[in-house]
């Protein structure tokens, strides 16, 4: 299990979502999950609970309480705007979100969440505690509950100008739209997030897209600015990256 993908693995995104509607006074039964996993979860539970749980609880709590006010006061109107710039419809239904310490190598991932849900996802509160940081985060997750639109959008663009984009270029334009969304909401109400410039400069350079930020800031936030139309943008951004 350890080798299977977070994101990716049905069978480790099942189990995710049964494990989130189980709580923590029912008995894992073998004909929720596969046998083996519940016996080796009921296996370790009784050491976790005894050694670490209570300390990872009151630091959910905390985290909790520190910043679901914020989030709650402006995902509606961050998540329309995403859907807006994404060309794509924002989901009626809502989002699971659970806190966990094991998340990967990145602070959160989100996958097709449970019945009644449009997504779930998953953050590990030890690795965000920056308010701006935090909301910025939960708020670009929201992104991949709508970002198949504009992955079309792309590999259409694309497929007109007989161009590969790079691989991840979806991804990057959903990180870097997010964060403009996320930055103007806060600017409204007298917020400065620089702190998200620079994080998102990292978080580009440790994938190596540097060059696409240049192409983003460049080809993406003229339509972001409403300035140009979306089959523009896209037309420069691949020009401007694509291999």
């Amino acid at each position: 299990m350890a080798k299977a993908n977070l994101i990716f693995d049905d069978g480790l995104v099942r189990l995710t979502n049964t494990l989130a509607e189980v709580n923590d006074s029912t008995v894992l039964k073998s004909n929720l999950i596969d046998p083996r996993i519940a016996n080796a979860l009921k296996g370790a539970a009784p050491v976790y609970r005894a050694h670490l749980w209570s300390e990872h609880q009151n630091e959910d709590e905390e985290w909790i309480v520190t910043h679901c006010p914020d989030i709650q006061r402006y995902d509606v109107g961050v998540k329309n705007s995403i859907g807006q710039a994404l060309d794509a419809t924002p989901p009626r239904e809502p989002i699971l979100v659970d806190l966990a310490r094991e998340t990967g190598r990145t602070l959160a991932y989100t996958i097709p969440g449970p019945a009644g849900t449009s997504g779930h996802t998953v953050i590990a509160p030890q690795k965000a505690t920056d308010s701006e940081l935090v909301l910025n985060t939960i708020l670009h997750e929201i992104s991949h509950t709508m970002d198949s639109r504009i992955r079309d959008d792309i590999d259409q663009a694309a497929a007109r100008q007989q161009v590969k984009p790079p691989e991840d270029l979806w991804h990057a334009v959903t990180l870097y739209t997010t964060c403009e969304i996320t930055k103007r909401a806060l600017a409204k109400d007298g917020r400065p997030a620089t702190s998200l410039d620079t994080d998102r400069a990292t978080m580009f350079e440790r994938n190596g897209w540097q060059n696409i930020l240049t192409a983003l800031k460049k080809d993406w936030q003229p339509y972001l600015n409403k300035r140009v139309s979306l089959s523009f943008a896209l037309q420069n951004l691949l020009r401007d990256t694509a291999k």
